[in-house]
């Protein structure tokens, strides 16, 4: 009960008074006078059943606490927590229950979510299984001496063939030293026209660290403008930039 929290405490020592209130009048009238031996020995066996359902009542209630989200949540370090909570993921079992549901359903002939495939053929369903295998690669162990360096540079592959704009951009704000393959293409023009800018024409040097300097600012308008969500149409297009190599 997130929101009703002091009825939940205060359930537990509800119980407990009514236990300390009710209890004895029920034995005391079980033993009566306490001379006969069997109304005792049906005391006793009256106390060990309410023990024993007292007993199934905390284990049903311990299990069902261990399996809520909330408790899942938990076996999470705070970091991941918080990064679970700001962008609003569900439970991770509850999620792979969800994920396999869907996948069942999209092969299930008859569900509203069918696509049409025919699982009982054989040919298909090799492509199928092959299809899911490659979508899901293994990716490197995360490793802190090299900062997981190898690691996020195969889940930024996997990013950009996969993600959308929205979320290659929210990989540029979390992680931006490390580039989407295939998909920062702006940065190979900032590299080239940084170069360009910082040329000595009359000599036909580099100026290498202007160079940089050029490319970082370059790259860093490019990945403002995507953020923004401005149109492609704006980049520079690759015989353009040709032509200005040639003409230098």
């Amino acid at each position: 009960h997130p929101k009703r929290l002091a009825q939940a405490s205060a359930l537990p020592m509800f119980g407990l008074q009514a236990g300390m209130i009710a209890g004895p009048m029920i034995q005391g009238a079980i033993v009566g006078d306490a001379t006969d031996r069997d109304r005792m020995n049906i005391a006793w066996l009256f106390c060990g059943s309410c023990m024993l359902i007292g007993f199934l009542l905390f284990e049903s209630a311990f299990g069902r606490i261990m399996n809520h989200a909330a408790f899942k949540s938990t076996k999470l370090t705070p970091k991941q927590v918080e990064i679970a909570m700001k962008t609003d993921a569900q439970p991770q079992e509850e999620f792979i229950d969800e994920m396999c549901a869907l996948l069942r359903a999209m092969l299930t002939e008859g569900n509203e979510q069918y696509r049409g495939f025919r699982a009982w053929h054989g040919v298909a369903q090799q492509l199928i299984s092959k299809v899911l295998d490659e979508s899901f690669p293994f990716l490197p162990k995360q490793t802190p001496e090299d900062g997981s360096q190898a690691y996020y540079e195969a889940l930024a592959a996997w990013v950009a063939k996969n993600g959308t704009e929205e979320h290659h951009a929210f990989w540029r704000e979390r992680l931006p030293h490390i580039p989407l393959p295939g998909v920062d293409i702006d940065n190979a023009h900032g590299m080239l026209m940084g170069a360009f800018g910082a040329m000595d024409v009359h000599g036909g040097n580099v100026d290498v660290a202007q160079a940089g300097r050029t490319y970082t600012r370059t790259v860093s308008h490019s990945t403002t403008r995507r953020a923004r969500g401005d149109s492609t149409e704006s980049r520079p297009r690759a015989d353009s930039v040709e032509s200005q190599a040639q003409a230098v």
